[in-house]
């Protein structure tokens, strides 16, 4: 039976994701000379997959991928998919090896991008036209902000789920979006550095003509501690954990 693995991340990064170089499977932090990997998007057997071939790496996280045991296998994806993602990664890893070999490399840094005039006055017209749509299409209004600090996020892609009708907030955080009745199900909202959110139609309408506040998550970065297989409560587990705090740290 296969044992039980958790991650944690006991001292998270404090660098921008946004302002990482970009790399193989992730970003390299020039902060600390390493790649830093995106789990954002992978399965529980995906990271397992990865883990068999690195030791304690750099990753970037959602918060519920953390403090609790990972299961080796996927209901959702097939598990040729699962062993193709993780041989992409594994082969991903030797380019970050290489990169890491030759040294720090120049930081680009991604700034949100700024309202020009002739964007104001295209928000506007889009408002204006928003009025003279026909019955059968849903206006949805909202604002954006930071879960954590309250500010409001000016830039975030608002995107009807499965299409690619969308827009970006402005520079106040809101957006007005007009979508036919027969789409209007789910928004996807996204933006660097923050995890993506998505949020039902019916919630946003539901506001009774006020704007609702939708409020993104940063991710978490750091490197992975806390790894365990045996359980503790048995006399064996507990002698190994104090002994040997690191030697079972990544076998299976």
């Amino acid at each position: 039976m296969p044992r039980p693995v958790s991650l944690a991340v006991p001292q998270p990064c404090h660098e921008s994701w946004a302002q990482m170089t970009p790399a193989a499977q992730g970003r390299h932090c020039a902060a600390c000379d390493k790649v830093v990997l995106d789990f954002t998007q992978k399965t529980d057997a995906e990271i397992l997959a990865l883990l068999q071939h690195a030791a304690a790496p750099c990753g970037r996280f959602r918060p519920d991928q953390l403090g609790r045991t990972l299961h080796p296998y996927s209901a959702v994806a097939p598990r040729w998919r699962t062993w193709l993602a993780a041989a992409a990664m594994v082969l991903g890893l030797r380019e970050i090896a290489a990169e890491e070999s030759r040294g720090q490399q120049p930081v680009s840094i991604y700034l949100p991008k700024l309202i020009s005039h002739d964007e104001q006055k295209a928000a506007l017209l889009h408002q204006r036209r928003v009025a003279d749509e026909p019955a059968d299409t849903v206006v949805v209004r909202g604002r954006v902000v930071d879960k954590a600090t309250g500010e409001v996020l000016p830039g975030v892609t608002v995107l009807l789920k499965g299409t690619s009708t969308g827009i970006s907030t402005v520079a106040d955080g809101t957006f007005e979006l007009a979508v036919p009745s027969s789409l209007a199900s789910t928004l996807s909202i996204s933006s660097i550095g923050y995890i993506t959110d998505e949020i039902p139609i019916a919630t946003v309408i539901q506001a009774s003509g006020q704007l609702l506040t939708i409020r993104l998550a940063t991710d978490i970065m750091g490197q992975i501690t806390g790894f365990g297989y045996r359980p503790w409560y048995t006399p064996a587990g507990l002698w190994l954990r104090i002994s040997h705090p690191f030697r079972y740290a990544f076998q299976r």
